[in-house]
């Protein structure tokens, strides 16, 4: 799937009961199916799906309501149950590959095959070895390996710290996906990609009851901007700059004066000069309006141009 899960080892991690298995079982409907996911166009082809956790019965209704009426794809292929690394998984994964003439692999949960740790290994060399026997499958046999893992609570702001185990997991890897929520919305979560060969991006995504599938907002950059001109134009700020007679040299107190005047609400200079700040990007962008900034020893001074003009004003 170019873009989102290229050929060799993916991961799609997330905290416990986010959604991850119903969107890899979505995933493998979409590629089973030849239907896009997610937005992402892919290519028809068969799909093996190591269901690790399911019954046969339950991945079976699951998928009936990822399928939502449409019929069972004929290249989707499950396993409820697998060696571990350490007993064989390889050779029953490349027959099992062969056999169905998979393009994608499913691994629902790695925990389910991990083997185990060997005397005297380090963490991070056990990590790396298993993910590199993961990688090496996919690689020999070009297709695209995407295992399922759990992310961890940290307070690192890098969402691919969050990663259960060591640097060894995500480093054999090719790409990670990092599937989260903010805040206490149930259907809103976030999709963060990177990888050696997609695009690293972070997509805004809702989960729709009704169809039991995820689907695409919008980029996070796109909801940046989006939330960003809702703010600006709700602005007071930005409302007394806009109705000020150009060129102007004005401080920020005197705004705030014309803010009070106007609205009866009292904004503080230091508040005025942070939304200046802020939405200068914007201001410039929708009305011409360019910022700069100039220090005294008393004061400081927010100069805009517009066009040929200048509009200088002291904060």
């Amino acid at each position: 799937m170019d873009g989102l899960i290229p050929t060799g080892l993916t991961l799609l991690c997330g905290a416990s009961k986010i959604g991850k298995s119903w969107m890899s079982l979505q995933l493998a409907v979409s590629v089973s199916s030849g239907k896009d996911f997610l937005g992402f166009r892919v290519r028809k082809s068969n799909v093996l799906y190591l269901a690790l956790e399911d019954t046969e019965r339950r991945i079976y209704e699951r998928t009936l309501l990822v399928l939502n009426g449409s019929p069972m794809p004929e290249g989707l292929s499950f396993m409820t149950r697998a060696f571990t690394l350490s007993d064989g998984l390889l050779d029953e994964l490349t027959e099992m590959v062969k056999s169905t003439g998979a393009k994608l692999t499913i691994i629902d949960t790695l925990q389910m095959i991990r083997g185990g740790l060997s005397n005297k290994e380090s963490l991070y060399g056990y990590d790396y070895r298993e993910m590199a026997l993961l990688k090496s499958l996919a690689d020999d046999l070009g297709i695209a390996v995407l295992a399922v893992h759990h992310t961890r609570k940290t307070g690192d702001s890098d969402r691919f710290n969050t990663i259960s185990g060591t640097t060894g997991i995500m480093g054999a890897s090719d790409g990670s996906l990092i599937l989260y929520k903010k805040g206490r919305s149930e259907d809103k979560a976030y999709l963060d990609v990177v990888g050696r060969d997609v695009e690293e991006q972070e997509y805004v995504i809702l989960w729709d009851k009704e169809k039991h599938i995820w689907e695409m907002e919008e980029t996070k950059a796109q909801e940046i901007e989006r939330e960003t001109a809702k703010e600006f134009s709700e602005s007071l700020t930005m409302k007394a700059v806009l109705s000020l007679d150009l060129p102007v040299r004005i401080t920020a107190t005197e705004i705030s004066d014309r803010i009070e005047e106007s609205t009866g609400k009292r904004i503080d200079a230091y508040r005025i000069g942070t939304d200046i700040q802020r939405f200068s990007a914007m201001l410039e962008k929708r009305y011409g309006i360019t910022h700069r900034m100039e220090r005294t020893s008393s004061k400081r001074t927010h100069v805009f141009e517009k066009g040929e003009k200048r509009i200088e004003a002291g904060a």
